[in-house]
């Protein structure tokens, strides 16, 4: 399997998972979602520096934007 393919597996499953919360009436932005969201776009910048992607750096973007987020929700429940 590619590794674009497994980043973008991992990205459908984060997805899913915030998908399930908010069935359950949770709309908040779960830590796990954020989590595996980050891993999958980490494989997907992987894969464009490697393989001389065209715009890794869209990808690294919305990687630190969620990281941000992540970091923004942690300090939320810490209150």
């Amino acid at each position: 399997m590619e590794l674009s393919s497994i980043g973008l597996s991992v990205i459908v499953l984060a997805w899913l998972v915030q998908l399930f919360y908010s069935w359950k009436g949770n709309k908040d932005i779960k830590p796990l979602f954020l989590l595996l969201y980050i891993i999958g776009v980490a494989v997907l910048v992987v894969n464009g520096l490697v393989n001389g992607g065209k715009n890794p750096w869209m990808d690294l973007a919305s990687l630190i934007a969620a990281l941000l987020v992540l970091m923004r929700t942690g300090r939320k429940k810490g209150r």
